[in-house]
């Protein structure tokens, strides 16, 4: 159960307490793997995958089975001398805010219920340990700079448990492989125009900030505490478009018995 801004259903925009289910299946034929399910608030969720390859294909397939408003295609996570690669195509499918005629109060049906934004993007991740670069372009429905960022971090700062980062890299942060994590990305952000949701296009300065602290004894308890302070987060722009530009920030604790 979560809290939903319901925008698209009402001139009066409101909160509403709405509920959410999620299911599916898993079928792991050989080398390849597939997954189906379906979100209530989503549609039918599907993906498949070659995990030897580090290549997959996801898409959600919504507004009642009418609208792909996900699609996703490219490889992840390649492991090389230079750290991990990352290549990938990714569609989303916006939804554009409905207008009526002010002396009616009728819907006006003149454009369509979405648009897609389509991206290309190049990562990599773990140079030399301790640094990230990620390069973004929107395609449609304009050309424009999505995201050119890089970001400086602990070693271990993409494995989240420490008992694995211990292992994999045979160092310690830490008594028993415990410690900080912290990445500082900086960069820019950039979006095409939306002039359904009244924003122009613009490239602005993108900021991010992530400390992470993990407390554990040996292989038995932990727990973990994450903070994170962003700005024009490029993933959060694709998602909410009508979104100017946000700051965000997040506090997460987590805990293992």
């Amino acid at each position: 159960v979560y809290g939903q801004y319901k925008r698209w259903d009402d001139r009066n925009p409101r909160r509403a307490l709405v509920a959410d289910y999620t299911f599916g299946v898993s079928v792991l034929p050989g080398p390849v793997s597939v997954r189906v399910g379906y979100a209530a608030f989503a549609g039918v969720v599907a993906n498949v995958a070659v995990p030897d390859a580090h290549v997959s294909a996801s898409g959600v397939l919504g507004d009642d089975f009418k609208y792909p408003t996900y699609l996703r295609l490219g490889a992840d996570w390649v492991p090389s001398a230079a750290g991990y690669t990352s290549a990938y195509l990714r569609r989303m499918g916006w939804r554009i805010p409905p207008r009526y005629d002010v002396s009616t109060g009728d819907p006006i049906e003149d454009q369509p219920n979405r648009i897609g934004f389509l991206t290309a993007h190049a990562e990599q991740r773990d140079i030399v340990e301790f640094f990230d670069v990620a390069l973004g372009a929107a395609i449609a429905p304009a050309g424009a700079v999505h995201e050119a960022r890089a970001s400086f971090h602990t070693y271990d700062f993409h494995l989240a448990d420490p008992r694995v980062r211990k292992k994999q890299s045979g160092r310690s942060s830490g008594k028993s492989g415990e410690g900080p994590r912290l990445l500082v990305t900086g960069g820019v952000a950039g979006m095409p125009n939306r002039p359904y949701y009244g924003e122009e296009a613009a490239i602005v300065p993108s900021f991010r900030a992530d400390l992470g602290i993990q407390v554990g004894r040996g292989e038995g308890k932990r727990m973990t505490a994450d903070l994170t302070l962003r700005y024009a987060e490029p993933e959060t722009l694709a998602l909410f478009p009508m979104a100017h530009y946000p700051w965000e920030t997040g506090f997460v604790i987590t805990g293992e018995l």
